[in-house]
C-alpha cells in the first residue's frame, strides 16, 4: 500500500537526483572578448540599451581597432500599429516593433551579413491617461532595445563557440 511518507521520499530522491544531474539554464559567455566596436546610423537610446548590455556580459564599447569584433547597425526601424479596439472604436492596445539591421565583422571579415533582427511588445492605451500610456510605451521601447542588444550578444557568441573560442 502507497503511504504519504513514501510519496514525500520518493518526490525528495526526485528532486535531488534532478538537482544533481548538473542541468543549468544556457545563459550567455562573452568571457573570451574584452571590447566590442559598435557602429553606424544608431539612435541614442538604442546606443545606450547596446552599451548596457554589452557591460553586463563585461564586455566594453570601444572605438574600432584591429582584432576587435565590430557591431554595424545598418538600419533602424520603429513602428507602431493598433492591435485592438475599445468600445468607443479607439486604438486600445498597439503593438510596438523595432527593427534593426545589423552585420557583424572582425577586421573588416563578415562574421554575420547584414540580418533583420526584431522584437515588439504589445501595450494597452488609457485614453483618460495618455501621460501613463506614452511612460508605458517609453519603458517597452527600451526592453525592445535591451532584447535587442541580448540577440547581438547571442550571435557574437554563437560566432565564438564556432570558433573554439
Amino acid at each position: 500500500m502507497w503511504c504519504p511518507d513514501k510519496l514525500n521520499l520518493s518526490l525528495l530522491t526526485s528532486l535531488l537526483l534532478l538537482a544533481g544531474c548538473g542541468f543549468q539554464l544556457r545563459g550567455s559567455d562573452l568571457s573570451a572578448i574584452e571590447t566590442i566596436n559598435l557602429t553606424g546610423p544608431i539612435s541614442t537610446e538604442t546606443r545606450r540599451a547596446f552599451v548596457t548590455e554589452l557591460e553586463s556580459y563585461g564586455v566594453e564599447a570601444v572605438a574600432s581597432t584591429p582584432g576587435v569584433v565590430s557591431v554595424r547597425v545598418n538600419d533602424e526601424r520603429s513602428s507602431r500599429r493598433p492591435v485592438s479596439t475599445s468600445a468607443n472604436i479607439d486604438a486600445a492596445q498597439y503593438e510596438l516593433r523595432l527593427e534593426i539591421d545589423v552585420s557583424i565583422s572582425l577586421d573588416g571579415n563578415l562574421i554575420s551579413p547584414d540580418t533583420a533582427l526584431a522584437a515588439e511588445r504589445i501595450y494597452s492605451v488609457d485614453s483618460l491617461n495618455l501621460s501613463g500610456s506614452y511612460e508605458e510605451q517609453q519603458i517597452l521601447l527600451h526592453e525592445i532595445r535591451r532584447e535587442l542588444a541580448s540577440q547581438v550578444v547571442s550571435r557574437v557568441e554563437a560566432w565564438l563557440a564556432k570558433q573554439g573560442i
